[in-house]
């Protein structure tokens, strides 16, 4: 690969990070991708929720003790005259793991309960008639969410996949589109070599200059991007970016050359 390849590839790279620069990033977690963020944000949920059921653990835990301790007609003295046994430090640990262990089971208990109940009161074991048609209805709309919910799921992902194989196509039509433009420009550089061959070794001297210059253009461009706050300091970089946002070809310079005719004849 040619030195002027590899300043392209890593044009285009300067450029696909100017691009995704997210706009007003003040912090290095700025800079981290949305998925990421969301992954990290999800961990962080997770471990908040574990601390919380063990702190509510431990609050229950403390007023258990603190009832037993009320309730029990132990003496002071007698309670700190007896030795520990085994390390004070692993006997909290572990009765901080049980009473968790407890709260965590509780709600097991709960929730297992709470459908056995409506479990019941759908075969008319319990309550009355009133409680069951709302049961009835709330299970209905349930069910009917969740359908409808598996739906639209199954309509994106055959979306998702109409997307992709149109992609795909699209890809393809314009591999062979570019393809047959090259043979074309192949064919013609072919004819033009037999007709006048130093017309074709301008024309690619041009094609080479106008690369440069593009290839120069977004260097400007990315470079001055890269560097927003110059742009308060030294305003005449915001008339550059507008002067090179644009790349030039063959009709480009066709253009400006007629134009500069036009006006020396008027001048003229």
């Amino acid at each position: 690969m040619s030195e002027f390849e590899d300043l392209k590839n890593a044009i285009s790279c300067l450029n696909k990070s100017v691009s995704e620069f997210p706009i007003g990033a003040i912090s290095i977690e700025d800079f981290k991708p949305i998925e990421e963020k969301i992954r990290t944000t999800r961990e962080s949920l997770k471990r908040q929720n574990a601390k919380l059921l063990t702190l509510k653990s431990h609050l229950l835990y403390v007023k258990q003790v603190s009832i037993v301790s009320t309730l029990c007609s132990i003496s002071i003295s007698d309670a700190t005259n007896e030795e520990p046994e085994g390390n004070i430090k692993d006997t909290v640990t572990d009765l901080h793991e049980a009473t968790a262990n407890s709260h965590i089971n509780n709600a097991v208990v709960k929730l297992c309960l709470h459908s056995y109940t409506i479990q019941a009161i759908l075969e008319g074991k319990e309550s009355d008639n009133d409680m069951l048609r709302k049961i009835y209805a709330y299970m209905s709309k349930l069910f009917t969410l969740n359908d409808n919910i598996l739906l639209l799921q199954n309509e994106i992902e055959d979306a998702l996949k109409v997307q992709l194989q149109l992609k795909i196509q699209c890809r393809n039509a314009l591999f062979e589109y570019k393809s047959f433009l090259k043979e074309q420009e192949e064919i013609c550089n072919k004819k033009l070599q037999e007709i006048n061959p130093e017309l074709v070794k301008n024309k690619e001297k041009t094609n080479k200059t106008i690369r440069s210059i593009n290839l120069m253009k977004k260097l400007i461009v990315n470079f001055i991007a890269a560097s927003n706050h110059m742009l308060f300091k030294k305003p005449f970089l915001v008339k550059m970016l507008e002067e090179h946002r644009e790349l030039i070809n063959i009709e480009t310079i066709s253009k400006i050359s007629q134009n500069n005719s036009e006006n020396e004849e008027d001048k003229s």
